[in-house]
């Protein structure tokens, strides 16, 4: 109030380079409240993403430890409800995240020479055409390749077929072009329905 009447009695160079400094001050603080803004907005996605992305495996290996692993249509179904949606596309605040990076495999528990025991992926050629091919598997020999035991889950990167990369999360305004690599969230369920447990 006071500057104003100054201004208004002087009218000189003295009042106009006042008024230039508190523009600037104030674009100062704008940029600063708004980098803030925008940091806030990215740490509530990033936490949002890293709890969906464990969410989303564990509604994938629920849904594929119930269903017919030599189903295509399944499992295109299976990873759409894997990221709450019905048809093809992605998250909703992330839409990097499709679901095409909902990656199911199927594993067999097998037995090497030695006794010992692990768990490897069942190759496509040989994952069962339906439910009763794999418990006929896996009556027969419960530690066959083809006799699948457990799902995994895994969010990955769909860039990278060969292996699980993880998923790079983006800030909104991404000034120094930096990307933060997300945990690779895995499920892994135990075969249900089309499953055989020798006990």
């Amino acid at each position: 109030m006071l500057a104003s009447k100054t201004c208004a009695l002087f009218r000189g160079n003295r009042c106009r380079r006042q008024a230039g400094s508190v523009l600037i001050e104030f674009a100062f603080v704008v940029l600063i409240f708004l980098a803030f803004l925008f940091f806030v907005i990215d740490m509530a996605r990033l936490m949002f993403v890293t709890n969906t992305l464990q969410e989303a495996t564990r509604r994938a290996a629920s849904f594929s430890s119930v269903s017919n692993p030599g189903s295509a249509s399944g499992y295109n179904d299976i990873r759409n409800k894997a990221i709450f949606r019905t048809s093809p596309g992605g998250l909703m605040l992330m839409p990097e995240l499709t679901d095409q990076s909902v990656r199911i495999d199927y594993l067999a528990v097998v037995r090497d020479s030695s006794g010992a025991y692990s768990t490897q992926e069942v190759p496509g050629g040989l994952i069962p055409s339906d439910l009763a091919q794999n418990r006929h598997n896996c009556v027969v020999d419960a530690y066959a390749p083809n006799c699948i035991r457990f799902v995994r889950v895994r969010i990955c990167n769909p860039q990278s077929s060969a292996t699980c990369e993880p998923m790079k999360f983006k800030p909104l305004l991404n000034f120094f072009n930096f990307e933060i690599a997300l945990p690779i969230a895995t499920t892994i369920s135990k075969a249900q329905s089309f499953g055989y447990s020798p006990n």
